[in-house]
């Protein structure tokens, strides 16, 4: 419920091609398989965004190779994938 309730609080997230979700991997951020499985999905044409409002979760990704993004509020994660190059 919680990531349903997710996307209605922030609508940006249904514009998202791939979730990953700890409750479908079975693991807590950081662990490794969260961000194996995230990896998964990545077209090595196309960059990978991983959102999270805890710091240390957002570091994590970076160590894998995936742009890791802190969610602090809505405009800013827009103005952050605007830098990226995504559109809104």
């Amino acid at each position: 419920w919680h990531f349903e309730r997710a996307q209605t609080v922030f609508p940006v997230i249904r514009e998202f091609e791939h979730t990953v979700l700890s409750y479908r991997v079975g693991e807590l951020k950081p662990h490794p398989a969260m961000y194996r499985a995230a990896l998964e999905y990545i077209d090595t044409g196309r960059p990978a965004v991983f959102i999270d409002d805890i710091e240390v979760n957002a570091v994590a990704a970076e160590q894998h190779g995936i742009k890791g993004i802190r969610f602090v509020s809505t405009e800013q994660l827009k103005k952050d994938l605007r830098l990226l190059g995504c559109e809104l």
